[in-house]
């Protein structure tokens, strides 16, 4: 791996960490999902496109359910956007990378997004 991929994999790495920490961390016992707000369909509706590799789409489509169906309203906004984010940078690294990294990259984000999606109930 160049050094250029390992500062950017490291990059993206902390700033998932980073992200989850300060999201998972704030609390607002007054949001709830409202009724009817769990449909995994409107939630994935407007999700990030393929990535074309299959570590990368999987989580996508597990996280985008994970959004829709646990998340409290609230918070599902930031949660979304955070992937969205994601999904654009796996597609920039994708130009200056080859497959097996941009998967592995996939693969710890996704690996850490289970044990901070815990909180909500979440397993993927």
């Amino acid at each position: 791996m160049s050094a250029k991929t390992i500062f950017i994999v490291l990059i993206m790495s902390v700033s998932f960490l980073n992200g989850c920490a300060g999201l998972v961390t704030r609390s607002n016992s007054n949001s709830k999902p409202a009724k009817g707000s769990g449909n995994s369909a409107g939630a994935t509706a407007g999700s990030s496109e393929k990535i074309g590799i299959p570590e990368c789409d999987d989580f996508i489509a597990k996280y985008n359910v994970c959004i829709s169906d646990h998340v409290p309203a609230a918070k599902k906004a930031e949660y979304k956007e955070n992937i969205d984010a994601f999904a654009r940078t796996w597609k920039q690294l994708m130009a200056t990378s080859d497959k097996s990294t941009v998967a592995a990259v996939c693969k710890r984000h996704s690996d850490m997004a289970r044990e901070n999606m815990k909180s909500f109930g979440c397993e993927f």
